[in-house]
């Protein structure tokens, strides 16, 4: 089991993407624990996530490509939370994500190492980790290997790290947590809550392959707990349990009340999705809801093992199928509510 040594309860701390799904969450957990935080946002960001917290943060405004520009307003923090990211399948994203997962890292690493922050928790994704062509489980131990079968998320997520990796070469405590899929409550049009919608209004089709799932608010729990404890230099993956998408989907209908899709998504299929909304995206300039990206990770079967997490911070897990009872209950109650997010409670 972990010792909690290194930050006490009243220390503090710069979190980036805090208005986000994950930061969001991540926020409430820092404030529940006592902390003093310090985040950054955008003039225009959205607080619904965070309404009832929001006076209870210290705010800078700029985005974080211009980090540089708080340098002094960030002498004296004692950690980051580094949350903030873009995740997208589309190619027309690869320069945003490029500059948001990569560049900012990198000057987000090179200020702390200016101003002596002590400790970094870096929120990464299984998407920057190795893969196995058998059907070993991931672990901590994986390497990276180029391939083609790397989405350019993962492929940023993995420079990011390199970036994070480096700042612990040259004297920043490091943690680097590995999410598998999220799944929570949040914006209901946006990251993985966007599903509920989905299945809500009907699809006919579920995807055949399976992956680690994560309930939002353990990765929050864990990136907090990461932060307090005297751990540098190690990573983990953050994942409940490895489910299908079709259990997921067929789970979350239930719920809701709603038939279930009843078709799987063969190759066939997946072809004349992403096309089809590569299509209407190009008519639109909407952003595309289908890539060939998603098609090809739906019909992948990926486990990974959370051993390592579950033992290091003596963590028991949300079991998966509570997640997606209760983000699907929450999502009856926003539209009852007339509102277009959700939260979900810490218990």
């Amino acid at each position: 089991m972990v010792a909690y040594t290194l930050l006490d309860n009243m220390a503090h701390i710069f979190l980036t993407g805090a208005t986000g799904f994950l930061g969001s969450y991540i926020l409430r957990q820092l404030v529940t624990r006592g902390h003093s935080v310090t985040a950054l946002r955008r003039e225009s960001s959205r607080t619904a996530l965070i309404h009832d917290i929001e006076d209870k943060v210290t705010w800078l405004y700029g985005d974080v490509l211009e980090i540089e520009d708080h340098k002094e307003a960030l002498v004296g923090i004692d950690a980051i939370i580094h949350a903030a990211a873009v995740i997208s399948f589309d190619k027309r994203d690869k320069e945003k994500m490029f500059d948001i997962n990569v560049d900012s890292t990198r000057d987000l690493v090179n200020l702390a190492l200016g101003i002596g922050i002590k400790k970094l928790v870096y929120i990464s994704s299984i998407a920057a980790l190795g893969r196995y062509r058998d059907s070993k489980m991931v672990d901590e131990n994986i390497e990276w290997e180029d391939s083609p079968e790397h989405t350019m998320y993962g492929i940023s997520k993995q420079m990011g790290e390199r970036e994070v990796w480096r700042g612990f070469a040259e004297g920043i405590d490091t943690v680097v947590l590995n999410p598998s899929l999220i799944l929570g409550a949040g914006y209901w049009g946006e990251n993985t809550a966007r599903i509920i919608t989905q299945l809500y209004k009907g699809v006919p089709f579920y995807p055949t392959g399976s992956t680690g799932m994560v309930d939002v608010r353990d990765v929050a729990i864990l990136a907090v707990a990461a932060l307090e404890s005297d751990i540098t230099g190690k990573r983990y993956i953050i994942s409940s349990e490895n489910k299908t998408f079709k259990e997921y989907f067929e789970n979350v209908c239930r719920v809701m009340g709603k038939k279930g899709p009843s078709r799987p998504m063969t190759k066939f299929w997946r072809g004349i999705a992403w096309r089809g909304s590569a299509f209407l995206s190009l008519i639109s300039g909407k952003e595309r809801m289908i890539t060939k990206s998603h098609m090809v990770a739906s019909a992948r079967h990926t486990a990974y093992d959370n051993t390592l997490s579950k033992a290091t911070f003596d963590h028991n897990y949300i079991p998966i199928a509570e997640t997606w009872e209760a983000t699907a209950k929450c999502y009856l109650a926003s539209r009852e509510s007339g509102l277009e997010h959700g939260i979900l409670d810490f218990e």
